[in-house]
């Protein structure tokens, strides 16, 4: 019995200088664990309240999309708003047109934009109410320096939108 005592003696005084760090790395290992199986199941609770809901975004037509690109880098801004118009009862703008369409709005009807942009917005409430749809539009009004519009813009994402 000594022999064997002995022996696990020997194995606790090897082992005594790494049992901090082997105790460090079996709880990490446990809360990374636990902390990721948390986020799964979010997800997944997240997934099936979006299907119960009904809601799926459905995207903007690739062809009026390819369109509206190339019309936008020709700097037609009369067909990216034909384009737009098309295409923006059924499906919210992407936010890689947000700035063309924006652009051509306040090119060619300036009085417009404000409602035409907000109705959208408002329509496509899931996708489109955020802080990037909502900058990014004020950044292109703003830099056109029609300070009127984006005046209106402004207030128009704090009251009827409820930006804030």
């Amino acid at each position: 019995m000594s022999v064997l005592s002995e022996k696990i003696a020997a194995i606790m005084d090897d082992l005594a200088p790494s049992w901090v760090e082997l105790c460090f790395l079996f709880f990490f290992a446990m809360g990374f664990f636990l902390l990721r199986s948390d986020i799964l199941q979010r997800g997944e609770q997240r997934t099936k309240k979006i299907a119960k809901k009904g809601l799926s975004v459905q995207p903007f037509d690739s062809k009026l999309k390819k369109s509206l690109e190339v019309e936008a880098a020709a700097g037609n801004a009369a067909k990216v708003l034909q384009a737009w118009r098309a295409g923006q009862a059924k499906a919210p703008m992407p936010k890689d047109l947000i700035k063309p369409v924006v652009q051509a709005l306040i090119d060619t009807e300036p009085e417009a934009l404000v409602c035409e942009l907000v109705q959208h917005i408002d329509s496509h409430r899931d996708s489109l109410l955020n802080s990037f749809t909502g900058t990014t539009a004020l950044d292109v009004v703003a830099r056109s320096g029609n300070i009127d519009v984006m005046e209106g813009l402004w207030q128009a994402f704090e009251h009827d939108l409820h930006f804030h």
